[in-house]
């Protein structure tokens, strides 16, 4: 009998990196560590529901959730 590949026509899930917080700078210039740190722990706009997850006790930034947010709450935000 041979074994036969499955081929699926559902899309990938799109890749994303966690970043923990103090690293987010060297990753990204904007928002600055303090606005971001800020960002997390006020929920301002659900941004923590929205982009980060937690993992014990440490905070990781979901990168590719990030512009998404941006582009629906980031009007007054200037970066």
């Amino acid at each position: 009998m041979q074994n036969a590949a499955i081929a699926t026509d559902a899309p990938a899930a799109p890749a994303t990196r966690y970043i923990p917080i103090p690293k987010w700078p060297q990753f990204h210039a904007y928002p600055t560590l303090g606005g971001l740190r800020w960002l997390a722990f006020t929920n301002r706009d659900g941004f923590r529901d929205q982009c980060i997850k937690s993992v014990g006790r440490r905070l990781l930034v979901d990168e590719a959730a990030f512009p998404r947010w941006i582009a629906q709450h980031g009007e007054g935000m200037s970066p």
